[in-house]
């Protein structure tokens, strides 16, 4: 051991109690008021990922109903023995 920590160990032994109460009692606080940071910006971060995950199901259903109504067209196009996908033409060409 050091003198260094011997000292330090010797000063906190002859701090009285109280003052050594009163320095957790703070520390407490501080904690405590940190932890109720901590809890609130989580429960934003919690929001905006609810938010998030919501808007990311929309965009799956759209994606998802736009894929069902192509399947769709080609379905009905394949029935009426039009060629998918379109062969480029100009429309020029036709008249």
């Amino acid at each position: 051991m050091t003198n260094e920590h011997i000292e330090k160990w010797y000063d906190l032994a002859s701090t009285p109690l109280t003052d050594k109460v009163d320095a957790n009692e703070k520390r407490i606080i501080e904690l405590e008021t940190h932890i109720h940071h901590i809890e609130n910006h989580l429960k934003g971060v919690e929001d905006r990922i609810s938010y998030l995950i919501t808007e990311n199901l929309k965009l799956v259903n759209r994606l998802l109903e736009a894929e069902i109504s192509l399947e769709r067209a080609r379905n009905s196009l394949v029935r009426n023995h039009i060629p998918f996908p379109f062969t480029p033409s100009r429309l020029d060409s036709q008249t």
